[in-house]
């Protein structure tokens, strides 16, 4: 199983604070019941959100070496779902090269998320130590100006 790979694209808030947002669609959906992983890369030249079950071989190994949790501080607004990111460093990097920096997470409830509509991916990483995903259902009455990321059965 391969983890589900979602475009981010920097943007400046109003206080000049960069954040990243994704957005995609499609007839999918996203079981939290038995726990959903989060991992944010923006060390790259295209950022990228990659989320998978928990149980995954290489999420769990990560969770394993990366062990360290912080309360919810419940900062989540208009009805997004909030989720914790806790920045981290790779470990395993090859000797002349530089630890690259990402972001993970992870969210445990009995709830269903369907994508089908469209789901948009917020992360906020500028202020240490309060880093946080938000994801919110597309509202389908309001026009968005970036393009949403549309998956597309490709076994047709």
């Amino acid at each position: 199983m391969q983890r589900a790979r979602i475009n981010m694209f920097a943007s400046i808030d109003a206080d000049g604070q960069t954040y990243y947002i994704g957005k995609m669609a499609s007839p999918i959906s996203i079981n939290f019941k038995n726990g959903v992983a989060f991992l944010l890369y923006t060390d790259t030249e295209f950022p990228e959100l990659h989320f998978c079950p928990v149980d995954h071989p290489d999420i769990s190994d990560a969770f394993k070496y990366y062990e360290h949790r912080r309360p919810n501080p419940n900062r989540g607004k208009h009805n997004n779902l909030p989720i914790d990111l806790s920045l981290r460093y790779e470990k395993d990097v090859l000797p002349g090269e530089k630890a690259r920096k990402f972001y993970i997470g992870k969210i445990q409830f009995d709830g269903i998320l369907d994508c089908t509509n469209g789901v948009v991916f917020l992360a906020f990483t500028s202020d240490p130590g309060e880093e946080e995903l938000q994801i919110a259902v597309v509202d389908p009455t309001k026009t968005y100006t970036r393009k949403t990321q549309r998956i597309e059965n490709e076994g047709k």
